[in-house]
């Protein structure tokens, strides 16, 4: 009987485990590691024909140098790029990331959904393919005596 909760609770927390793990996980070359943290859709100021489609992604500088994340921009799949409504999609940000640090941003894109089923609005959910991060690196000076 022992035996039995214990190998119930281990495949539980396997099943858990394997259940958090993310695919949405990016690293550049200079330590910038980037999370997707989440995606919705909605109207916009009651239009029906426009759906906002608002992300959230966090940048975390894992590398030793200090960074301006000047603008992040993403990457649209070919599908949705004629309904895009906004032509400036790139999300301007000019803030610095020390080491160790996270960084929140948030965008949106507006959508022309004119015509489309509720199903359809619903599938739009991967239009996202990859961002362009747009950064500088800061280097201290050091301050002679």
């Amino acid at each position: 009987m022992q035996l039995q909760k214990c190998s119930i609770f281990l495949m539980l927390l396997i099943l858990l485990l394997a259940g958090c793990t993310s695919k949405d996980v990016a690293e550049s070359s200079g330590g910038i590691v980037s999370y997707m943290s989440s995606t919705s859709l909605g109207g916009k100021d009651g239009n029906g024909d426009i759906t906002a489609f608002t992300y959230s992604l966090y940048i975390t500088n894992e590398n030793s140098n200090s960074y301006i994340i000047n603008s992040i921009e993403p990457i649209l799949v070919d599908e949705i790029m004629a309904k895009v409504i906004d032509v400036e999609i790139i999300k301007k940000v000019n803030k610095k990331i020390n080491p160790k640090e996270t960084l929140e941003v948030v965008g949106e894109i507006q959508i022309e959904t004119k015509g489309m089923t509720k199903e359809e609005i619903v599938e739009l959910t991967d239009l996202i393919s990859d961002y362009k991060i747009a950064l500088e690196t800061v280097i201290e000076t050091q301050k002679s005596d």
